[in-house]
């Protein structure tokens, strides 16, 4: 006899509230069984951890965004080998310089070296990775906004749209969107998300995001929907909880092997 993974919460205000989970051996979807929710990384540990931020009122938050020109700077200047407080450190810096406000003219050099100078963070002057290539794809893509008169208006047009700026892929592109239209119709897939893919079974080691972006989006997207989450909101949690426990994803990963 199959028994439910059922768990009890507890409201700021006392009211318990009991989550309900399959059990671990029902299929959530073809090849992936939903797992015990107390194993790392299982579709059951995901919902779990869900429901717990959600009754915590802890779960992680998605600012709508409200200006284009910063939003696709913000998402440019973050990506690959760059850590989310140098993405912010850098974005600040041009945005205080005022080489995103329309009208404001600025030279590819004056953007870059505004890259090359440290950053002070946490205590430590840290080098932004690439100031030169990531100067040159905001300086081009500031160009292309700044000439924009009508944005489109669905989420995954404005996507295609960002792709042909030179500089934005998928993930940036994806990136941009989900903020702008705080829409469920795409997912942000970097190493974080490729790897709890994989440690899922979503995603096998052969999937790269640079090549299968959008096959890999549509099964992050179904597994969202089968877990009857957000996908933009899981999205986020489970990036969270990637990107702060290293050591437990690298020991799930021996464990695999």
């Amino acid at each position: 006899m199959s028994t439910n993974q059922k768990f009890a919460l507890v409201e700021d205000r006392g009211k318990k509230i009991v989550i309900d989970l399959p059990n671990e051996n029902e299929w959530l979807m073809p090849h992936i069984r939903w797992g015990n929710r107390n194993q790392p990384f299982t579709p059951a540990f995901w919902a779990s951890s869900y429901w717990t931020n959600k009754v915590e009122g802890t779960l992680p938050k998605i600012e709508k965004a409200s200006d284009l020109v910063e939003e696709v700077a913000f998402c440019i200047l973050g990506g690959y080998g760059i850590k989310a407080e140098l993405n912010k450190a850098a974005f600040e810096r041009v945005h205080q310089l005022g080489y995103l406000r329309a009208g404001r003219r600025v030279a590819l050099d004056e953007i870059q070296e505004a890259l090359v100078q440290p950053f002070t963070i946490g205590g430590r002057d840290i080098r932004y990775r690439f100031p030169k290539l990531k100067g040159r794809y905001l300086f081009e893509a500031l160009k292309e906004l700044h000439a924009c008169t009508d944005l489109p208006t669905d989420p995954l047009e404005a996507r295609n749209w960002l792709l042909t700026f030179k500089g934005i892929g998928p993930k940036t592109a994806s990136w941009v969107v989900r903020n702008l239209f705080n829409t469920d119709r795409v997912a942000i897939l970097d190493i974080h998300l490729h790897r709890a893919g994989i440690l899922l079974g979503l995603f096998n080691e052969a999937d790269s995001v640079t090549k299968h972006y959008f096959r890999m989006e549509e099964k992050f997207l179904t597994f969202a929907a089968n877990l009857k989450i957000s996908a933009s909101v899981l999205d986020l949690l489970i990036w969270n909880v990637m990107r702060e426990n290293p050591r437990s994803v690298k020991n799930a990963f021996l464990e695999r092997n």
